[in-house]
């Protein structure tokens, strides 16, 4: 099966409820071009048309894109499209293309620019996206502001096949029911531990800060992994404390679902100064 017939297969269970002696511009066609434009780096609904009209004769060769819409159109036929079944869609239409299982999935919310502009939008998009680790998009979730990325999140990972696959985010998304979700359906996960989680995080910073991180300690229970980078006049070295033995932190094992192993990041920073 070809590329533009899986978009087509895909696209084409969206229901379209525009009147079809108006339409001019099929439903399927546009979303291809969204989702093509969007896989190249294009943010914005201006640019998108841009790419649109720049690739006209590669987009009617490979996906039988005759005409690109206008903004006033593709403003009023996104507005239209349900997110979920879009959503949906794109995850299936992106599991079907990839053919090797990534070792990893990164979870990022992003606001995109210009959509403040759409009327029936009152507040600018945040999109929560997953990312393989070749930095292909598997999946997206539209949200209304930056405190819904939470429960987005975890909607995103139900909608995902992650067996085997390593899930990170960043500290919004270091929380015990997301931790759960992404155990429940087979994955692990690596999250960046925050100061909103009370007690949890000041045992953790207690327990890395108490030797932090003295090398020359025969004795230490950290496994340790260096690197060191020299770049633009500056050299730095990054040291990775691994805790295995979570004897201590028994209490929070059993409400952090799948829980470890523990580490933690030293950065050193040389600058050289300039004559």
């Amino acid at each position: 099966m070809s590329e533009n017939e899986v978009f087509n297969m895909y696209f084409g269970i969206i229901e379209d409820n525009r009147c079809e002696a108006n339409v001019i511009h099929p439903l399927v066609d546009i979303l291809k071009l969204v989702m093509i434009a969007i896989l190249c780096g294009m943010d914005e609904l201006d640019k998108i048309i841009d790419y649109g009209e720049n690739k006209k004769e590669f987009l009617e060769k490979e996906f039988n894109i005759k005409l690109i819409p206008s903004k006033p159109t593709l403003t009023r036929v996104m507005a239209m499209v349900n997110p979920k079944w879009l959503s949906l869609s794109i995850v299936c239409i992106l599991n079907t293309l990839i053919k090797n299982n990534p070792s990893q999935i990164m979870l990022d919310g992003k606001a995109i620019k210009s959509t403040d502009a759409i009327k029936r939008i009152e507040t600018m998009m945040n999109i929560v996206t997953a990312y393989t680790d070749t930095g292909i998009s598997l999946g997206q979730i539209t949200v209304d502001s930056k405190s819904n990325e939470i429960p987005a999140v975890r909607e995103l990972i139900e909608m995902l096949n992650i067996e085997g696959i390593v899930i990170t985010a960043d500290a919004m998304h270091c929380q015990k029911e997301t931790a759960e979700t992404i155990i429940e359906n087979k994955g692990d996960y690596v999250l960046q531990l925050k100061a909103n989680q009370g007690n949890f995080y000041k045992d953790v910073y207690a327990m890395f800060d108490d030797k932090y991180m003295n090398e020359a300690d025969k004795d230490c229970e950290y496994e340790t992994f260096s690197t060191t980078e020299k770049s633009h006049g500056r050299v730095e070295k990054r040291t990775c404390y691994v805790l295995n033995e979570l004897a201590f932190f028994t209490d929070y094992m059993a409400e952090w679902k799948g829980l470890k192993r523990i580490f933690a990041v030293k950065r050193e920073m040389e600058i050289k100064q300039q004559k």
